[in-house]
């Protein structure tokens, strides 16, 4: 249990970790929008050179547009790590605002009896949910700012109505959920089929929804994710590019590798939502041998799958591809864009 102290270190923490990512947020946003910068990346692969030459570029035209669509996408990634400073501080105000309601009914139990000393644990989850939940609010709001801050395109016609399953596959959004899905269906089992523990009842009494506080935050984050991306989608287009032939195609492009960096974001939670367990462990009985045996496997799985997503979205980030009905995946054959798309 988070005493007063070490609630305010806790909150500390929170906002340290939300100071440095906005510092380097803002560094790396200063550093890029110099007149000289220039990116490593200069050839985005998302953009095939036949596509380019379908497009009637010349060879130096083609050398511009690469350079010219790294640099504009590294301008406003930034923001993402802006947001997710923004989102790490509000995460510290909500613990701030939240435990203390919780710890000090755990704290007059403590002082009725040392037999209450086992609620201890029982904010670790909510700890951990909130987060999470902050990194993957403040990002989204981060990409929403970097598509919307981008300069309009005055020379194109407003793009058809776009979805998110026009830049990305209605697998990744399914598969999106599945980390926070599988908690919250273990936590919902846990409460109906274990008994409340005896030193466990007047805290519910107070706090019934606290068993699925940690699920319900962060399924609550991942929705209003699918919002700002399905904003971002939506958005009128954006000037990448002054090369007109591809500037459907490199909208597209910068909007799913801003995207895909939400949909990666979710994996680790899913190794550390371990945290949940105390909390379920400390308020029901007979959840441990439930938990030894899916645990592990679900542990294994986490990792697995955290690494696996990494690598992922590495590849569908720097390709722009995500399985969209507009991109397709990186290893299909991009198809040249329709004028005004």
């Amino acid at each position: 249990m988070l005493l007063e102290s070490e609630l305010w270190w806790s909150t500390a923490l929170f906002g340290v970790l939300g100071t440095l990512c906005i510092i380097a947020g803002l560094a790396r946003l200063l550093y890029v929008r110099r007149r000289d910068y220039q990116a490593k990346e200069s050839i985005p692969l998302a953009i095939a050179p036949s596509l380019f030459a379908e497009a009637g570029l010349a060879p130096s035209q083609l050398a511009e547009a690469r350079r010219g669509l790294a640099v504009a996408f590294h301008r406003t990634f930034p923001w993402i790590f802006i947001g997710m400073g923004a989102g790490f501080i509000l995460a510290g105000l909500a613990e701030l605002a939240l435990l203390p309601m919780i710890d000090r009914r755990i704290m007059e139990l403590i002082y009725t009896s040392s037999d209450y000393i086992g609620l201890e644990t029982v904010d670790l989850g909510v700890i951990t949910a909130l987060l999470f939940s902050g990194l993957a609010v403040g990002a989204s709001v981060g990409a929403m700012l970097a598509v919307g801050l981008t300069p309009r395109d005055p020379m194109r016609a407003e793009a058809p109505t776009r979805g998110i399953t026009d830049l990305v596959s209605p697998i990744v959004v399914a598969v999106f959920f599945v980390p926070i899905l599988a908690w919250l269906g273990f936590s919902i089992y846990c409460v109906e089929s274990f008994p409340v523990r005896q030193t466990a009842e007047p805290l519910l009494e107070s706090f019934p929804w606290l068993p699925y506080a940690g699920p319900v935050f962060m399924t609550g984050a991942l929705v209003f994710s699918q919002i700002c991306a399905w904003i971002a989608c939506r958005m009128k287009p954006r000037l990448w590019v002054r090369q007109d032939a591809i500037a459907a195609e490199a909208d597209h492009y910068c909007r799913t590798r801003l995207i895909a960096t939400l949909y990666w974001i979710p994996w680790p939670f899913f190794v550390f939502l371990s945290s949940q367990f105390t909390t379920l462990n400390a308020l029901y009985s007979q959840v441990d041998d439930l938990f030894n045996s899916f645990i592990l496997v679900y542990f294994i799985a986490g990792m697995l799958g955290c690494i696996g997503a990494y690598f992922f979205f590495l590849s569908a980030s720097h390709s722009g591809q995500l399985g969209g009905r507009l991109t397709g995946w990186w290893w299909q054959q991009r198809v040249a864009p329709q004028a005004n798309a």
